[in-house]
């Protein structure tokens, strides 16, 4: 705060010097208010709240900047294009890794939200497994093998 109250009395203290030169030319010269000297010196004052708005809108972009870079991998600021690569990269990494339909399905719902497969325990993958048969994506066939049809 103290910083901001020494930058606005130099603002004050810069305008107050151009207006004293504007006073002081109009006085001795009385040139037309129109004149280029005198609208140079008008529009080389400062507006303390736009010269102010500036430096805070600056800084606030500045942190803008390094919170997007720092979170620039995170899964709701992903850009469309880095979402297609990411989903390729889990898919390639679920196929490589084997296993049932349902457990592929469970490796690559745990890998969106960036969760570790592997650290997934038992009894999770069981309740993971147990919603997805409840979709008819997931269903497992019924045998039918060795059993005669009427």
């Amino acid at each position: 705060m103290e910083q901001v109250e020494k930058e606005n009395g130099r603002i004050r203290a810069f305008n107050a010097q151009r207006q004293a030169a504007r006073n002081e030319i109009a006085r001795q010269f009385s040139p037309d208010e129109n004149e280029i000297g005198m609208r140079t010196l008008e529009a080389g004052q400062i507006d303390q709240h736009k010269y102010m708005g500036d430096i805070i809108s600056e800084d606030l972009l500045a942190i803008a900047r390094d919170i997007r870079e720092a979170h620039k991998n995170d899964f709701g600021v992903m850009s469309d294009d880095d979402l297609a690569k990411q989903a390729e990269e889990n898919a390639k990494q679920v196929l490589n890794s084997g296993g049932s339909m349902t457990e592929q399905a469970i490796h690559m719902i745990c890998l969106q939200p960036g969760i570790d497969y592997e650290k997934v325990n038992a009894v999770d993958r069981r309740a993971l497994k147990r919603v997805l048969k409840k979709s008819p994506q997931f269903k497992t066939a019924v045998n039918q093998r060795g059993k005669k049809t009427c």
